[in-house]
């Protein structure tokens, strides 16, 4: 799972939306605690990971 590697995110998402991501995470620390929390655990099991889906309903 390279998703929340900056070289995956900035091909993912674009250059604008990586700095808008990085501002948010740099000024609200408990973003910043989940963001990096997440980061660990998917290069822990990097090896065990295939692909994670996440479903978003706008309310």
């Amino acid at each position: 799972m390279h998703l929340l590697e900056p070289a995956r995110f900035i091909k993912d998402e674009g250059l604008p939306r990586t700095l808008r991501f990085l501002f948010k995470v740099a000024t609200t620390p408990a973003a910043r605690r989940r963001i990096l929390k997440m980061r660990s655990v998917f290069r822990q099991y990097a090896s065990n990971l295939g692909a994670i889906t996440l479903v978003a309903i706008k309310k």
